[in-house]
């Protein structure tokens, strides 16, 4: 049975399309300012790929874990995991 925030109809989130909806991507430190390290567990062959907020794509690459961001702008970044079944995104912000 759903609920309501506000006047906006909001679904109850069982715990079977909870699993479905987890995010198996780990960044940190985030926010950061140098490197991150970017956890992608269970999955060993991805691309990673990373954009500014205007969708601009700053870098692509495959099955990397640490990323130096020093060179980049500070920002909010969105970082997207794809492996051959799924794809995860997560926020960096970069300062």
């Amino acid at each position: 049975m759903g609920g309501y925030i506000g006047a906006i109809p909001c679904a109850t989130i069982s715990k079977t399309n909870a699993s479905e909806i987890e995010n198996p991507i780990l960044v940190y430190p985030n926010p950061a300012s140098t490197h991150i390290t970017i956890g992608i567990l269970p999955y060993s062959n991805f691309t990673l790929e990373m954009r500014n907020t205007l969708g601009e794509l700053v870098l692509r690459s495959p099955n990397i874990n640490t990323l130096d961001i020093s060179k980049y702008p500070n920002g909010i970044y969105i970082i997207k995991v794809m492996t051959g079944y799924k794809t995860y995104s997560v926020q960096l912000i970069k300062v």
